[in-house]
């Protein structure tokens, strides 16, 4: 008797190299574009958790803002766990 082996076909993943402002809008971009999309996974590779945004820096240092309103996580909880960014 022969035995058969199926194997699933694998994804395609799209790998993003950086955290900043172009990585961050690719990913969601693609996100966009390829979520009906079940045979392809986006993955953005950065060495920190979060996006920062720069340009705001000087509102921090002059105390008219807190933190927390120019630091956004770069993980998505309404993302599956497959997808996160």
């Amino acid at each position: 008797m022969i035995a058969r082996v199926t194997r699933k076909p694998r994804k395609k993943r799209i790998v993003i190299l950086g955290g900043g402002f172009g990585g961050v809008y690719a990913a969601m971009q693609l996100e966009k574009l390829l979520a009906r999309e079940n045979a392809v996974e986006v993955c953005l590779v950065s060495r920190d958790n979060f996006f920062l945004f720069t340009p705001m820096l000087h509102e921090i240092a002059a105390s008219d803002l807190e933190i927390t309103n120019i630091v956004n996580p770069l993980r998505s909880p309404r993302l599956p766990a497959t997808n996160r960014l």
